[in-house]
């Protein structure tokens, strides 16, 4: 920096002001779209707020008060893999590694069914969690807090 001629250092600051307003403008943009989208465009699926907190971690699930002890049963060690096949692939949004899995599925553990229920709700496919409920009444499977949770939001945005 010492350097740098004065006019040079002038330049370097004038840079890196101009490169700070525009991220400064930029945020500004962002927070007012974010703020008034409802106004300026179609309904957000997501409020930015949400889509926010979880970004930065800060969003909190509370899991639905349910007598667990009692309505779910000891996992295999094969059902606690497929489990977390499903779980895995319905984070990332993998929907043929989640259906793929669910549909190899011969089992009846109702959460093989809950998780499939999930990954088909995160990966958007609301007429495929819809059959996998469906399934899961064919077959008897017990269902779950959880399970009746989900078949709920699956078979609501499907109105």
């Amino acid at each position: 920096w010492l350097k740098l001629t004065h006019a040079d250092q002038h330049q370097v600051v004038m840079a890196m002001i101009s490169k700070i307003a525009a991220v400064a403008v930029t945020m500004l943009v962002t927070a007012f779209l974010c703020r008034y989208s409802v106004c300026l465009f179609a309904a957000p699926k997501r409020t930015c707020l949400s889509l926010r907190r979880d970004i930065t971690g800060l969003g909190k699930h509370a899991a639905a008060a349910s007598d667990r002890q009692r309505s779910t049963v000891p996992l295999s060690p094969e059902d606690r893999k497929v489990v977390a096949q499903i779980s895995n692939a319905g984070k990332i949004g993998d929907w043929s590694a989640v259906s793929n899995s669910i549909f190899k599925y011969m089992g009846r553990a109702g959460q093989v069914y809950n998780s499939a229920l999930t990954g088909a709700y995160r990966c958007g496919q609301y007429e495929q969690g819809a059959q996998i409920y469906n399934q899961m009444c064919r077959l008897g499977v017990n269902k779950t807090l959880p399970s009746y949770t989900m078949s709920i939001k699956l078979f609501a945005k499907l109105r």
